[in-house]
């Protein structure tokens, strides 16, 4: 009887230890692997679009067309913070798509930027008049 009580202890014992050996050596995801875009780029190689997109954009000027998109409209540079904070949603969506865009190698040059950033000035322009109805 106490052998029997001690090889059902022994086998409930490594049945647990197996368990836990098989729940613990799950190989975990590659961080490399994870994808924080919505391009599902790894993002590994998202930072080095990212890179790629703050040179270009030093030389392109972003700040000029937020400018102009607000003095185009009749706007007071003064709504400058606010405007951004309310087109954040926006501009997060349209910086990210720069970026794919700048590495993927379909904009190359601080002038493809500019045109890129004047195909956006329509949108944002409007999206400055409901800016100036809604703080009014």
């Amino acid at each position: 009887m106490l052998n029997k009580c001690i090889r059902l202890k022994l086998s409930f014992l490594i049945f647990f230890i197996c368990s836990l050996f098989s729940l613990f050596s799950q190989t975990q995801p590659d961080k490399s692997q994870i994808s924080n875009n919505s391009y599902r780029i790894p993002d590994n190689l998202w930072i080095t679009y990212l890179h790629k997109t703050a040179i270009l954009l030093e030389k392109a000027n972003v700040q000029s067309f937020m400018n102009y998109v607000i003095i185009s409209s009749d706007g007071n540079l003064n709504d400058m913070l606010y405007f951004k904070r309310y087109v954040s949603h926006e501009w997060k969506k349209d910086y990210e798509e720069l970026t794919y865009r700048i590495g993927t190698g379909k904009i190359l040059t601080e002038i493809d930027v500019k045109i890129y950033l004047s195909s956006l000035q329509p949108i944002y322009k409007e999206y400055f008049e409901n800016f100036q109805k809604k703080k009014r």
